[in-house]
């Protein structure tokens, strides 16, 4: 419904539902939409990770050491997304993973091993 006052023509704006000029609601509706696409935006970046892979950049000369309370790992391949071939290791009370060489790998299960072999004698005494 259009209302004529003076040089301004009112409408009834169907998202206020106040009397507003017809510019100043489609410029309310615009940042509605446009609120909305950010909102979603924001929201899908944060539960997919924007499908960016995350890489070793660079591998650790140091070791595996034993003591180390390796949780997982996991093999990179440098014919995706990351430039090189690394392990990425995670350890227990460690926010960011080691970036080790593949040959490492070969350790890691020795350990691993190990390990299993150790708790499983210390419960047999």
């Amino acid at each position: 419904m259009y209302v004529h006052v003076g040089i301004y023509i009112y409408t009834e704006c169907f998202c206020c539902e106040d009397r507003v000029s017809s510019f100043s609601c489609s410029a309310i509706m615009n940042l509605k939409v446009v609120f909305a696409v950010v909102l979603l935006s924001a929201l899908a970046i944060t539960f997919t990770h924007a499908g960016i892979p995350k890489c070793c950049i660079r591998i650790t000369k140091n070791p595996i050491d034993p003591r180390m309370k390796v949780e997982r790992w996991e093999r990179q391949y440098s014919n995706g997304a990351c430039d090189i071939d690394a392990l990425i290791v995670y350890v227990k009370n460690k926010t960011t993973p080691l970036c080790v060489h593949p040959k490492q790998e070969a350790r890691l299960l020795k350990i691993t091993k190990l390990r299993k072999l150790r708790r499983h004698l210390s419960r047999e005494v």
